[in-house]
This record gives structure tokens, C-alpha cells and sequence, in this order.
């Protein structure tokens, strides 16, 4: 057959262009050997950049990342940026009454006003939270000094006790004062320094109530093995701002000082 039939009866071809870009094989993300999705041109190898010396030191180490906190654990840090919030807080507290009883103090003809005098007791009360701090101090250095070392749960465990049980005594010693005041007829009720005091030193003494059972807990826990340096010096922060705000309420309610 002829060739000019063969080209009618067939049907035409459509010849399809070439294209002139050029098309780049599509990169698939890698996995990691940490379990993440490393990124492109990270290949681990020592050709396109890849390893720690290429592109991929932009992106961080993958097997050095810091494994996440496990479900229930505190992460690093909250809970000392936790007390330092509480004691901004109490600071804040225990600001508004000092200034108050500063601005009295300076303004009163005598002091204190009206002819109150205050207890004896107030310097019993400082003593006994002076020792608490003192032997809060020694426990904690006692565990940092054993860090490295198998934890004197005993010895631990006696000093936190003795701070809690000098505390108590504290406590005791506030409540003691109180009745005495308010059986020489000056109640909170009598005058505008009375009622500072009574409500200065019972906020604090309610604060100190709470660093109290804090401080028995850290005992059971260091009796047990279990207490750890972090959470002692968290708790001794707390113990010696609580010490420090006694002393400077002690020393301007008390007349001669």
C-alpha cells in the first residue's frame, strides 16, 4: 500500500513538548534518630552539608535535646519561681502594715501610743525563731554538703524537726501574748496600734503556721529517704523571709528599740 494512504487513514500523533525546566526529585523528610522529623538536607553524611558541620548545626543536635517532663513531674524551675511569687506576694502583705506603723510610730507623742506597753514574751517569741532558723540553716547544709553522698536520713530528718518543733513553740509563745494583752484590758479593739499589732503578728503567725506543717513533712520525708536538696532549700527560702519579717515588726512595735 502506498504510504500517502497509510498517513490519511491513520490518525494524527500529538507530539507533546519538551519541557525546559528541569524537575528535582521531591525530598521526603528523614526520621531522626531522636524520634523527630530532621530537616532538609540534614542527611547525617559527609556530602550536601549535612552532619553537625553543614546546614544541619542551624537546626540543633537532635540526640542532645532534653527529654520532656514526664506526666506528673514539675518541669526545672516552676517551683522555685513558684515561692518566689508567694514571698513577692506576702513582702507585699507585710509592707502595707509596716508602713502603716512606721507612719504612727513617727507621728505618736509616746510609744507606743496610750500607754500600751508590750510583753516581755515578744523577746521570747524572737529567740525561739531565731534557733528555728538557725537549725533550718544547718539542715540545709547538711544535705548539700551529702549531695554526693548516701543522705543521713536520721540526722536530716532530727534538724527539720527541731525547726518545726521551735516554730510550734513560736506559735505558742504568740498565743501566750495574746492572752496576756487581752486580759490587761487592751483587746484589738482599744486603739489603732493595738489593732495593727494584733493584726500584723497573727498574719504572720498564720503564715508561720503553714511553714510549720511544711517543715514536720520534710522531716517525715527525710526520715523515709525521700527529701531532696531542692525542696529543703525551697523550704528554708521560705523560713528565713519569714524570720526576716519578724524581726522587722519586733522592732518597730517595741517601744525601745
Amino acid at each position: 500500500m502506498p504510504r500517502a494512504l497509510l498517513d490519511r487513514d491513520s490518525p494524527p500523533t500529538r507530539v507533546r513538548p519538551r519541557s525546559h525546566r528541569i524537575r528535582r526529585p521531591r525530598q521526603r523528610p528523614r526520621r531522626s534518630r531522636g524520634g523527630g522529623i530532621a530537616p532538609p538536607g540534614d542527611s547525617g553524611g559527609s556530602g550536601g552539608g549535612g552532619g553537625r558541620g553543614g546546614d544541619g548545626d542551624r537546626w540543633g543536635p537532635d540526640d542532645e535535646d532534653a527529654p520532656p517532663p514526664q506526666p506528673g513531674e514539675t518541669p526545672a524551675g516552676t517551683a522555685r519561681l513558684g515561692v518566689q511569687l508567694t514571698l513577692g506576694a506576702i513582702a507585699a502583705l507585710f509592707f502595707v502594715f509596716l508602713v502603716t506603723l512606721v507612719v504612727l510610730r513617727s507621728t505618736a507623742p509616746e510609744w507606743p501610743p496610750g500607754g500600751a506597753r508590750m510583753p516581755a514574751g515578744l523577746w521570747i517569741s524572737t529567740a525561739l525563731l531565731v534557733l528555728s532558723s538557725a537549725a533550718m540553716q544547718l539542715a540545709l547544709r547538711r544535705i548539700q554538703s551529702d549531695s554526693q553522698a548516701a543522705e543521713p536520713a536520721g540526722d536530716l530528718a532530727l534538724r527539720l524537726a527541731a525547726a518545726a518543733l521551735l516554730g510550734s513553740a513560736f506559735l505558742a509563745s504568740q498565743a501566750w501574748i495574746w492572752a496576756r494583752l487581752d486580759h490587761a484590758g487592751q483587746p484589738p479593739s482599744s486603739d489603732l496600734y493595738l489593732a495593727l499589732f494584733y493584726a500584723a503578728t497573727l498574719v504572720h503567725a498564720l503564715h508561720v503556721a503553714g511553714g510549720v506543717v511544711l517543715l514536720f513533712s520534710l522531716a517525715v520525708r527525710a526520715r523515709r529517704g525521700g527529701a531532696s536538696a531542692e525542696g529543703i532549700g525551697l523550704a528554708a527560702l521560705y523560713w528565713h523571709f519569714m524570720g526576716v519579717v519578724w524581726l522587722f515588726v519586733f522592732a518597730i512595735v517595741w517601744g525601745p528599740i
